[in-house]
């Protein structure tokens, strides 16, 4: 029976490292959640819806939205603080660990009775 040496291990280790057969990145573009700290998000998070909009009371200036990405490889753009006097609409875009896939989710903000004026008209 022979045994196997440090120098035998670490020359298979090196050949199986150098002929690719690492771990092939994930193509995961999708997000786990998106937290927001006032109103309410609407419908309620599905990884493949990609609208949502959220109603805050009357009087709101600013908004923070806060995605999660599915993967902890992937990364996003977009969220983050967004002013309701500049902004009503964030879209924020996730890229998976290969780099090429993405997947975009845009969510809307209203206040609450912005539109109670086109209801009652008539």
């Amino acid at each position: 029976m022979k045994r196997i040496t440090f120098t035998t291990l670490f020359v298979f280790m090196s050949l199986l490292l150098s002929t690719g057969l690492s771990r092939a990145q994930s193509t995961d573009a999708t997000l786990s959640d998106i937290n927001i700290d006032i109103g309410v998000l609407t419908p309620a998070f599905n990884p493949d819806i990609t609208k949502y909009v959220v109603l805050v009371p009357d009087g709101t200036e600013a908004v923070t939205v806060s995605p999660l990405a599915n993967e902890g490889s992937a990364s996003f753009s977009g969220g983050g603080v967004i002013s309701l006097a500049n902004q009503e609409l964030t879209t924020i875009t996730v890229t998976a660990e290969d780099g090429t896939t993405k997947k975009s989710y845009h969510v809307f903000m209203a206040h609450e009775n912005c539109y109670a004026a086109l209801l009652t008209i008539g």
